[in-house]
């Protein structure tokens, strides 16, 4: 029986509306809404929103804006530690290759006697980031493009714009970052030669430290 039923007879449309919105069984399917996995598509920054999601991006796949919403609270509480920087970065397609922490121990090479390396600041942390970039189209190559609006036309940053963004939200406000993207270096003589891996001047070689 329906709350309006329950009304006296000369209850009118307004009376009988407002009975019906005062009762429990709305039919709103709130348990579908409120999980990432079923909530329609279009709810999805609401979502995010609800579950104070840091980083977003509308051009995600509706897929990985789903896995974002679905792990925002176990990605807010690693925030801060170690753990922090590869999880988010993964939601940005980049990798951590290698990475400095200070203040460190004593390192030949990058520190004097005592324990803090020289030009560092405390609680910095050196990330030496892999993540793709994508040439633009008809990009100026010396002895291929005339010149023209090639000749202008750059990388496109906007992975690394999110990496940064992926790593300030990863990090507590006490501590900094510094993020070095060349993970990969030309081929240099101290490389050698091997027959059966030969090397050109003209390649490149992953990095594996800073």
């Amino acid at each position: 029986m329906s709350a309006a039923a329950l009304l006296p007879p000369n209850a009118g449309a307004f009376e009988k509306a407002l009975a019906e919105a005062m009762t429990d069984a709305l039919p709103v399917p709130i348990r579908e809404i409120m999980d990432p996995a079923t909530t329609p598509t279009a709810f999805l920054p609401f979502l995010a929103g609800h579950r104070s999601v840091d980083l977003w991006f509308d051009d995600w796949p509706e897929a990985r804006k789903r896995a974002m919403i679905d792990e925002a609270f176990r990605l807010a509480a690693i925030v801060g530690t170690k753990a922090a920087a590869p999880a988010f970065l993964a939601y940005v397609d980049a990798e951590i290759v290698h990475k400095v922490t200070h203040p460190a121990r004593f390192v030949i090479g990058r520190s004097p006697l005592g324990l803090q390396p020289i030009g560092h600041k405390p609680f910095t942390t050196h990330y030496l980031i892999k993540v793709p970039l994508a040439k633009p189209a008809a990009a100026f190559v010396t002895g291929r493009t005339s010149l023209g609006r090639g000749a202008t036309r750059t990388v496109d940053r906007t992975p690394l714009d999110r990496v940064n963004r992926a790593l300030v939200v990863s990090k507590s406000a006490a501590t900094a970052y510094s993020a070095n993207f060349g993970w990969r270096r030309p081929i240099t003589l101290d490389d050698g030669w091997d027959l059966d891996d030969p090397i050109y001047f003209d390649q490149y070689r992953d990095r594996t430290r800073l």
